[in-house]
């Protein structure tokens, strides 16, 4: 069985950039197969910041992904792009990050970046 593994990836880009690389997924994958991956959450510290260049779509203006385009999804965007009718979503679990102590500049060194979707997706 084949699968595809994408982390903080697929959300570095515009809305029908994002489709049009899970409809490539979809294509790649045999019936069955599974994909595995996170996208970011309207949940997320930085979802709203930036310049928005279409809904849920901002461009940072600082730090190290400054000029890259950052896509945030609610529940119904996910179920949106991992449609019924081309997969089975085995999980959909968001996984909170609430940010209790930090050092000045932890943005430069955080492994635990933003409030997420995990997904968790088999190929119908």
């Amino acid at each position: 069985m084949h699968g595809v593994f994408s982390w903080a990836v697929l959300q570095h880009n515009t809305l029908d950039k994002i489709i049009e690389s899970i409809n490539c997924i979809h294509k790649s994958l045999i019936t069955g197969g599974y994909f595995l991956g996170t996208i970011k959450s309207t949940k997320a510290d930085l979802f709203g910041k930036g310049k928005e260049i279409e809904k849920n779509t901002f461009i940072l203006d600082l730090g190290k992904e400054e000029g890259i385009p950052h896509h945030y999804f609610d529940v119904e965007g996910v179920k949106q792009i991992f449609s019924d009718d081309k997969w089975e979503i085995i999980i959909l679990a968001e996984q909170v990050v609430n940010y209790v102590s930090t050092i000045d500049k932890f943005w430069e060194i955080n492994p635990f970046r933003y409030t997420t979707w995990c997904i968790l997706a088999r190929k119908r």
